[in-house]
Parts: structure tokens; C-alpha cells; sequence
């Protein structure tokens, strides 16, 4: 156990002298995301509230997620375990922690279909100028732009771009 706490020790919630919000002091933050963070950050999110059973905006539950307004990114989002959460719940939010620190990435299979489906969904929603960019890009021939679904090699190309990762 005192291994968990050293790791947990270092997310403990301070409370920032700029916030009038909910004041978690002394629990541990597990995870965050806004409404800038990548397709990763947003699914370790989401398997993290799962795989700890988060409960939004409970603060009475071992494992909760809240929300505050921030002036740069709109929103943060926390997950939080409270300091004297049941021990099984503290050691499984520091092995989390601990697989976070070794990779960034909870689930390579999860993160690679949320990658899939955002790269669907942003050629579906695309027009065609905006296809021809990414044909452009990529190197693929203008007429791809017209297909449905992007080509093997656009789509290498928009997985390897910052907006997919």
C-alpha cells in the first residue's frame, strides 16, 4: 500500500488560488481532458472513467468526474479518486497511473477504431475541396476525392496528422 500511495501522492488535488469551484484537496487526480485534448487523451479518458466505475459529478463516490470552466480551453474535465476510496479502487488508480507513466495509450485497439472512426467521419464531412487538400497532401491522385471512403494511402496520411492522434 505504500507503494500506491507514493504514486497516487503525486496527484494529489491543490487547489488553485485563481478557483472558486469544487475543492477536492488531498484527493488523487487520476486523469483530465478539455476540449482541446486529442482522440488519445479522450479515450484513456473514457476507459478510465469505466475500468474505475467514475460517477459523474458524485462527490460523495469513491470515483467521480467533474467538470470546471477554464478561460483558455473552455472546460477540464477530472477524474478523482477520494483519498480514502476502498484499497482495491486506490491500487488499481495507481497500476493506471503507472501504465500511463510506461505508454501513453491504455488500449491500442480502442485507441486505433477511435482513430478509424474520426478519420470516416472527417472525410464523410469533408467537401470535395477539402478532399482534394488531403489528396494533395498525401500524394494520391485529385480523383480520389471524389471516392467515399479515403484511399489507403490518404488515409495513412491523415492518421499521421496531428488532428488524428
Amino acid at each position: 500500500m505504500t507503494k500506491t500511495l507514493d504514486i497516487l501522492s503525486e496527484q494529489a488535488w491543490t487547489h488553485p488560488g485563481d478557483y472558486a469551484g469544487h475543492n477536492p484537496s488531498g484527493d488523487y487526480v487520476i486523469y483530465s481532458r478539455n476540449r482541446e485534448s486529442s482522440i488519445m487523451e479522450n479515450v484513456n479518458y473514457n476507459l478510465i472513467c469505466d475500468e474505475m466505475g467514475a460517477v459523474d459529478d458524485d462527490f460523495n463516490a469513491p470515483v467521480y468526474t467533474f467538470r470546471a470552466s477554464h478561460w483558455a480551453v473552455g472546460w477540464v474535465e477530472y477524474v478523482i479518486v477520494k483519498k480514502d476510496a476502498p484499497e482495491n479502487t486506490l491500487e488499481k488508480a495507481a497500476e493506471i497511473l503507472s501504465a500511463l507513466s510506461d505508454y501513453p495509450i491504455l488500449n491500442d485497439e480502442y485507441y486505433g477504431e477511435a482513430q478509424l472512426e474520426a478519420v470516416l467521419d472527417h472525410w464523410e464531412d469533408e467537401t470535395v475541396r477539402g478532399r482534394a487538400y488531403w489528396c494533395e497532401q498525401s500524394g494520391e491522385s485529385l480523383f480520389a476525392a471524389r471516392r467515399d471512403y479515403p484511399t489507403d494511402k490518404i488515409f495513412d496520411y491523415m492518421l499521421q496528422s496531428e488532428a488524428f492522434q
